[in-house]
């Protein structure tokens, strides 16, 4: 969870807030990476949404891979 905040946090547009609320995942050993599901909470404006977002991220946490 901690990994894919920081990652929002870096890359989210002026304005634009996120908190991950949640994580289902599970370990893919032949590639050593996670699949996630994350649960977000968005802010902007007069936006105010849950969704989510589906990443991978290897195991050392060096970088997230968003794929939704």
């Amino acid at each position: 969870m901690e990994t894919m905040q920081d990652h929002l946090d870096k890359n989210a547009k002026p304005g634009v807030s996120y908190n991950v609320q949640d994580v289902t995942y599970f370990t893919e050993k032949e590639t050593k990476q996670y699949i996630c599901d994350f649960h977000v909470h968005m802010r902007h404006d007069n936006i105010d949404t849950t969704g989510i977002m589906t990443a991978t991220i290897p195991n050392d946490f060096s970088r997230v891979e968003r794929s939704q």
